[in-house]
């Protein structure tokens, strides 16, 4: 984080204590207390940002955290951290954390920008024309089940998902490989409003992030 001068990172599958995801010297970390074995979501926060929150990040389940900043003025921005179970998940294991996504979207307050990173294990595809003003002309790969629940989501709350809206490399788009198949996947992914389109410059995949 310090290298790539990043001020707030959203953290999934996360089962370690913050002091082994961080250095606690440079960063405040906070680690949902609802994390399981098989799941877990966190925020490292800058130190010089921590001191202007009005509240401490919320941890809703081992899947979802919410994290409330100051933005412009009197407005603020609202963080949702996400970490969505994968495909061989029970059905009702999945619906489960759509119905408390579909929660915590409608208390952000309209007024506020909205930010929802994480991973999805989701594939979205490239139906740009089905899912206008949700999915770019740049997404990557065929849609399974789980991209239908998040398409979903995002269309009923006018998000769009901003990693599909850059003309970028393979490599700086897709964010993990299938070890088999050896083929590249996009499955994390960053939400924004429609309305807040402009004020993102590029969405991209790092994949050294972890040196």
């Amino acid at each position: 984080m310090q290298r790539r001068h990043t001020s707030v990172c959203s953290l999934a599958n996360a089962h370690q204590s913050v002091k082994e995801l961080i250095r606690p010297v440079l960063l405040c970390g906070y680690l949902s207390s609802f994390r399981t074995k098989d799941a877990g979501v966190a925020f490292a926060i800058r130190n010089d940002i921590v001191g202007r929150l009005s509240c401490l990040p919320q941890g809703i389940n081992d899947r979802l955290m919410s994290l409330r900043l100051p933005f412009r003025g009197d407005q603020f921005t609202t963080i949702i951290s996400a970490y969505a179970p994968p495909m061989t998940s029970s059905d009702a294991a999945k619906d489960k954390v759509y119905e408390d996504l579909h929660a915590m979207l409608a208390t952000v307050s309209k007024a506020n920008t909205l930010n929802v990173l994480g991973d999805f294990n989701t594939r979205v595809g490239t139906d740009h024309a089905a899912w206008q003003g949700v999915l770019g002309p740049h997404g990557l790969g065929s849609c399974n089940d789980n991209g239908l629940l998040l398409l979903r989501t995002c269309a009923e709350h006018r998000l769009l998902l901003t990693n599909t809206f850059f003309r970028l490399p393979t490599r700086e788009k897709a964010t993990w490989m299938h070890r088999q198949l050896r083929r590249w996947q996009l499955l994390d992914y960053v939400l924004v409003r429609r309305r807040d389109r402009q004020d993102v410059l590029v969405t991209k995949a790092i994949h050294d992030a972890d040196d």
